[in-house]
């Protein structure tokens, strides 16, 4: 783990939920997007919402929250929903969001021991860190879309 000296001063894109946020490294987001239209599809796994048309492709579309390994949906399938398209060399993938996305800075962030036991295996963490703001876990993007991708 790095230590805050150690991090140039960097900006991760964060997704909020509960007493975390989840940092997504800003090279992996694809793009933001409001009211996106998913359709369910069948067979997926739970937390997967559907799929949806992303520039001509169709796209899966997966639940933060329910990724997460959290019940429930919240206000998903409400007006604040936010689809936050990824993309890792050929993986693209929707996450769906209740909460407006935040820019954090990282340059004063100090990393810590957080349990994270309650998450699920399929979101994975490279790194716990605090900043001011709150605990932020940072995803390994490639990773979990490439677990995503295999079924794992």
């Amino acid at each position: 783990m790095m230590q805050a000296n150690e991090r140039p001063s960097d900006k991760v894109f964060c997704l909020p939920l509960g007493r975390f946020y989840y940092g997504i490294a800003l090279e992996c987001v694809a793009e933001t997007v409001q009211g996106v239209q998913i359709t369910p599809f069948p067979c997926l796994p739970d937390y997967y919402c559907g799929v949806c048309s992303h520039k001509g492709t169709v796209t899966p579309v997966i639940s933060l929250r329910r990724l997460a390994g959290q019940e429930g949906c919240g206000s998903e399938e409400g007006g604040r929903a936010v689809t936050v398209f990824l993309r890792h060399g050929d993986y693209l993938c929707g996450i769906l969001t209740e909460e407006k996305p935040v820019l954090l800075d990282l340059s004063a962030a100090r990393a810590v021991e957080e349990d994270c036991g309650e998450l699920s295996d399929r979101l994975l963490i490279r790194e716990v860190c605090a900043t001011e703001e709150g605990v932020i876990l940072l995803v390994d993007v490639p990773a979990t879309l490439e677990g995503l991708a295999a079924g794992q």
